[in-house]
């Protein structure tokens, strides 16, 4: 019985290998059958140039840069531009190559899937001898993101080179989920646009200092500041100097929300809540450690007084605080009340040499400006300075200055 189960077993082991050579053999045989042949490339004359109407911009600016595609064959052509994701993995391919100063970081733009469908607008007969504007808005041809002011917040210059291919395109939808369905001739169409590469010249330009710097913590120039909301403000809490474990925030209003500002100080300060808990998942919070919230009005006469009318804790305000924060009603103050309103906050939060780190940020809500030595001169001796910024309402966003004092001796 031994024996045969051995033979049995022997055999089976035989089949296996015979199989797997058969298996092999097939699979390389398959490989053969189906590897890909060869893109087709088609022998035309069709050539590439771009340029710039100037070559010196400042950071925040976009660079303006023109393409043409040159038909230099003795016949018309058929071609098309810039789809939508044609800078992505879309044919035709649109691309620009950038080489960035050293330093420079590029940034992170992010696009939906979807991707809007081929129309026939899209297809270009270029007359023998014409250009062709892969950009042309007429056609309904999509610019580049590449060439977004995001991509150029370092200082410096940057070398420019455009590469055109249509090589590879086979089907109408490829590149992404396409919206709507391409209409039947397109596919007739796409049979008469070559299959071909061209790339351009290359051109330097040149990116000059933002004129009024950038917003504190980012490389958003002030140029490109407007209408963000509190955005700014909620960005610096992910900041190691914030212990935002028993943090306490406090928005010192010197001015009123409202003149520059789309909503109420409820809806802004509902808005900075929003924000937040975009980040709060890199927090370690807990219920008894959440950190609060304060808003607080200096008196227009001149004492040393500060009125506090409503406390939360972080990403928990509710319509029980609206009531309370339309009903504050504040005149522009001048100098003299606000560092009053801020003396009096300062000593309030009893900010001492054992806060580290500091516990206490303040934003004072003023278009006065705030000095180092103003916040210096309210610290008792030996203290810790708390985190101070005046805090600008511009164009629709909420923009913080910080005011750098160091802890006293």
């Amino acid at each position: 019985m031994r024996r045969l189960i051995l033979a049995a077993c022997s055999v089976i082991a035989i089949l296996v290998v015979v199989n797997a050579h058969l298996l092999v053999g097939q699979l390389q045989m398959a490989g053969t059958a189906f590897s890909p042949a060869p893109m087709k490339v088609d022998d035309v004359d069709i050539t590439c140039t771009i340029s710039a109407q100037r070559t010196e911009y400042v950071v925040g600016e976009a660079p303006e840069i023109s393409v043409l595609l040159h038909n230099n064959e003795g016949r018309n052509v058929t071609m098309v531009g810039s789809l939508d994701s044609s800078d992505g993995s879309r044919f035709p391919r649109c691309h620009f190559e950038i080489a960035a100063p050293p330093d420079h970081e590029s940034a992170v733009i992010g696009r939906c899937g979807n991707i809007d469908s081929i129309r026939m607008a899209n297809f270009v007969d270029v007359p023998a001898g014409g250009k062709f504007d892969p950009f042309r808005r007429e056609n309904g041809f999509f610019g580049s993101s590449k060439l977004r002011w995001e991509n150029f917040v370092t200082p410096g210059r940057y070398r420019f080179t455009f590469r055109y291919s249509t090589v590879g395109w086979s089907k109408i939808k490829d590149g992404g989920l396409v919206l709507g369905k391409p209409p039947a001739a397109a596919r007739e169409r796409l049979k008469d646009v070559p299959r071909f590469e061209a790339t351009s010249n290359t051109i330097e330009l040149t990116f000059g200092p933002p004129p009024n710097g950038f917003v504190y913590g980012t490389k958003v120039p002030m140029s490109r500041a407007a209408n963000r909301g509190s955005y700014f403000i909620s960005g610096l809490f992910s900041k190691p100097e914030f212990n935002v474990s028993e943090l306490d925030i406090v928005w010192l209003l010197a001015r009123p929300i409202g003149k520059d500002w789309p909503h109420s100080l409820f809806g802004g300060l509902l808005e900075f809540e929003r924000e937040i808990q975009w980040k709060m998942y890199t927090f370690k919070l807990d219920e008894e450690h959440r950190w609060r919230q304060h808003v607080i009005t200096p008196n227009t006469v001149w004492t040393s007084e500060a009125t506090t009318h409503a406390v939360w804790k972080v990403s928990t305000l509710g319509e029980s605080n609206r009531k309370m924060l339309d009903e504050i009603s504040i005149k522009e103050l001048g100098r003299r009340e606000m560092l009053s309103g801020l003396r009096q906050t300062i000593k309030s939060f009893n900010v001492n040499a054992t806060d580290k780190p500091r516990r206490v940020a303040i934003f004072v809500v003023t278009d006065e400006s705030l000095l180092p030595v103003d916040v210096s001169t309210q610290v008792s001796k030996g203290s810790v300075s708390p985190l101070v910024f005046r805090m600008a309402i511009k164009d629709g966003s909420w923009i913080p200055y910080p005011v750098e004092v160091p802890a006293t001796d």
